[in-house]
């Protein structure tokens, strides 16, 4: 999309999980509107001409449910679809998170299997 470009994802581990993606703005942020299905959600500013996007709430037994995350400046769209276990693959081959992951995908692991 003219004047935004994804530039990345990443995961904060709170009592449930915050998936994040950032975007840069070429202009005003106020042209684009951001949605998590009928949710309008609301860009963090991030410096410069970066902000962020997040999809809150993420429970334990939803880490491979894919969000997707649709931006519009009136004319056209697109939409992301992430889930947090993306991230988790990604993040896995870095020696400093490996481990975080490894315990992170256990635990859904198993919590997918005491639910169900």
């Amino acid at each position: 999309m003219d004047g935004l470009s994804y530039t990345g994802s990443w995961l904060e581990l709170q009592a449930t999980p915050i998936l994040y993606h950032r975007f840069s703005v070429e202009g005003d942020i106020a042209n684009y509107t951001f949605k998590l299905g009928d949710t309008e959600l609301t860009p963090i500013w991030m410096g410069d001409n970066t902000y962020a996007i997040a999809v809150s709430e993420i429970y334990i037994q939803d880490l491979a449910f894919n969000y997707a995350v649709s931006v519009s400046d009136g004319e056209s769209s697109c939409t992301l679809t992430y889930n947090a276990l993306n991230y988790m693959k990604l993040a896995y081959a870095d020696a400093t998170l490996k481990d975080l992951i490894a315990s992170l995908f256990l635990y859904y692991t198993e919590a997918n299997a005491y639910i169900n």
